[in-house]
């Protein structure tokens, strides 16, 4: 890469960053004292900017959670590598369609399916070699943030949110793991004590980790969650990650 930099540019750069091409900048238009023309640098004023900040939370940040734990547990390392198996590409891809947008208001000017395949896109560059387990860390604060917003809408709704249940059940079985392995991935997480707590009275008690309060609030009373995240758990103990998301997606037509 500094070969490169120096060869194409004349320019010296003993640490050169790599970074996309995509960029996306929204702003809600409402500045009382007036401000600078934003558009000049390709920012996007909106009337109302919470239709796109769902749309990145649940697509785009929700999917770092989606294939994270799986890929992990399936002893991936990055995020390029997870997003380029097909299974692993259906399972998302099933995600963003059937679970994160039927909870998305509309979003003026943008088409959402071309939104999911630009982020198919951008997962699959090997340029930035982005790590599964960075996206891991501190997950106490992302999942709440993220996934569980959907799974709350679509339980609602009464829709199918079978892969996001799939995804905490794999979030609960990583913290397993990294609370037997003597090398491989360490959980980071501020809550780290508690989620192990959490995961040992899973083991006594199914549907124990549910009850954590700080990350799961009021969710964990919802009967039709502790039963397909009971029988998450199994399905990854009997199928392991991969046949848990085929199984997983079949529920979900």
């Amino acid at each position: 890469m500094r070969q490169q930099i120096t060869r194409e540019f004349g320019i010296e750069d003993r640490w050169p960053v790599v970074s996309e091409a995509f960029e996306q900048w929204v702003l809600e238009d409402t500045f009382p004292a007036g401000r600078p023309d934003f558009t000049r640098a390709g920012v996007q004023l909106v009337d109302d900017v919470e239709p796109y900040e769902l749309m990145k939370l649940r697509l785009l940040n929700a999917s770092h959670q989606v294939m994270s734990y799986l890929g992990l547990l399936d002893g991936a390392t990055y995020v390029h590598e997870v997003c380029r198996d097909p299974l692993f590409a259906e399972f998302l891809l099933g995600y963003m369609h059937e679970e994160a947008k039927p909870t998305l208001r509309p979003v003026p000017g943008v088409d959402l399916d071309e939104y999911c395949a630009e982020l198919m896109r951008r997962f699959r560059s090997e340029a930035i070699k982005d790590t599964l387990v960075r996206q891991v860390v501190d997950a106490s604060d992302r999942i709440p943030k993220f996934l569980l917003p959907v799974i709350r809408d679509r339980l609602s709704a009464g829709g199918n949110v079978s892969r996001a249940i799939l995804v905490v059940a794999a979030w609960s079985r990583f913290i397993e793991r990294t609370r037997s392995a003597h090398h491989g991935p360490v959980l980071v997480d501020k809550r780290s004590a508690d989620l192990n707590a959490a995961v040992v009275a899973e083991a006594s008690t199914p549907g124990a980790f549910l009850d954590y309060e700080p990350v799961f609030g009021d969710l964990n009373g919802n009967g039709t969650l502790r039963e397909q995240f009971a029988a998450a758990r199994r399905s990854l103990d009997e199928l392991g990650a991969r046949g848990a998301m085929v199984a997983a997606m079949k529920v979900g037509g």
